[in-house]
């Protein structure tokens, strides 16, 4: 179990900062790192649901296992009427969405509040506590059962709804005298026992293999970068058949390459053939790079995709081409003196209809078109990687239009998933 905690009153909840189960505690002189928390639930939220459509189960059947690949988090929010007000965007655009489903995917919100919330956000919280008010019809409203239950005037009294709604009293955890002393030493205790809980996410200088090494789970979902809004692992489908990165630095997109391959190489059932004309590096040695030969190269690539595409096997084979145009054009070449030359274009012809193979393209920005292509058909065009260049300055992948105000860095990449895109620092192998 994982707690944050978004102390907007009086911050004494910072006492529990210490606590290992608390991987964060954000006040509200502290708004950007909110954004990022909230940003990272989002995201989470949506690793969870595809991993959990992928496998055909639930969080809470794997948790009745006890097998549960994902932790629990609890976010602990504590003035939520200041947030509701202070923080309109964040509660419209992502606060009201996230809590409507959530807790289907181990994810958990408390909130506190010192006045009475509107009917949306009651409705999204079924489980309701109520501690002293000084207007008693309060009760009937926020209860509508309550029976005229009105709680005695005694610190710490309450009503709670569970099969009915009973009054309560909440217990001190220590007595005040020694509150101080007692909660270091159990939060010492604990601090023995288990591993602190990941705090909201930090984006480091360079993005690594290392960084994002815990959150390689299948093809459909590989961690290429951390996004922006969030500094959480960006997950791409490399599923497609035809994948598309387009580059307008060399250097840098053969450290991306090289960082990739990593990646895809722990992937259980995956074998990398590696067509290379940027000088990529491959640091993995099981994973052979070829960089010259195109020609015998691909001939024998084309006749094993032949005999293979038709097989019930269950690995995938990758070919990550990159310099594409370069290898390509190289190759139509030589075809047009012995049209028995086999190119890139031709694999790909030659996959189709077969789900064993994937191809990742990886090219220069100035490459107008494709369109002349025989597999363009088979290309979904709003679906891409944009490395290191502005969204205009590139003619292959599509996306809506957008006025986001991003500086893009040469380590910066634009990352286009049905149109809709996303700004992350994408992987790197440095060397």
């Amino acid at each position: 179990m994982n707690i944050y905690i978004i102390d907007l009153l009086a911050e004494t909840l910072k006492m529990f900062s210490n606590v290992p189960q608390v991987g964060d505690f954000i006040s509200g002189a502290e708004p950007s790192k909110l954004a990022k928390l909230f940003h990272f639930l989002v995201q989470e939220v949506n690793k969870r649901r595809r991993y959990y459509s992928d496998l055909g189960t639930t969080f809470l059947s794997e948790a009745n296992k006890g097998v549960c690949k994902f932790p629990s988090i609890i976010v602990v929010l504590n003035g939520f009427d200041v947030f509701q007000e202070q923080y309109d965007d964040l509660y419209n655009d992502i606060f009201m969405p996230l809590v409507r489903d959530c807790n289907r995917f181990g994810i958990y919100f408390v909130i506190s509040s010192t006045g009475s919330v509107n009917v949306m956000v009651e409705n999204s919280f079924p489980q309701k506590i109520a501690m002293r008010y000084l207007d008693n019809s309060e009760y009937s409203i926020i209860f509508n059962n309550s029976g005229g239950i009105i709680p005695i005037v005694t610190p710490g009294r309450g009503l709670v709804e569970l099969d009915n709604v009973y009054e309560f009293q909440s217990a001190l955890i220590f007595d005040e005298v020694n509150f101080d002393t007692n909660l270091a030493y159990v939060i010492d205790q604990l601090n023995q026992s288990l591993p602190k809980a990941p705090c909201v996410p930090v984006m480091p200088r360079v993005v690594e293999y290392e960084n994002v090494k815990d959150e390689i789970y299948s093809l459909n979902m590989v961690p290429i970068g951390l996004d922006q809004s969030s500094n959480c692992v960006l997950n791409f489908d490399f599923s497609k058949l035809i994948n598309l990165v387009v580059y307008s630095n060399e250097k840098m997109a053969a450290s991306f390459t090289s960082a990739l391959i990593k990646v895809l190489y722990d992937l259980k059932s995956v074998k990398i053939f590696v067509l290379d004309a940027i000088d990529i590096h491959c640091s993995v040695e099981d994973v052979q790079v070829f960089t010259s030969n195109f020609k015998k190269l691909v001939e024998t690539l084309y006749k094993n995709i032949s005999e293979k595409k038709n097989s019930m096997n269950d690995e995938k084979i990758i070919f990550i081409v990159s310099g594409y145009q370069k290898i390509n054009s190289h190759l139509y070449k030589l075809k047009e003196e012995d049209d028995s030359v086999k190119t890139i274009d031709d694999l790909i012809m030659n996959s189709i209809h077969s789900d064993t193979f994937k191809f990742i393209l990886i090219n220069d920005r100035r490459l107008s078109s494709i369109d002349d292509r025989e597999w363009s058909d088979y290309l979904d065009y709003g679906y891409g990687i944009i490395l290191g260049t502005e969204k205009d300055n590139q003619s292959l992948i599509e996306m809506n239009d957008v006025y986001d105000d991003v500086k893009i860095n040469k380590d910066t990449a634009i990352v286009v998933n049905d149109y809709k895109i996303k700004y992350i620092k994408f992987i790197r192998d440095r060397r």
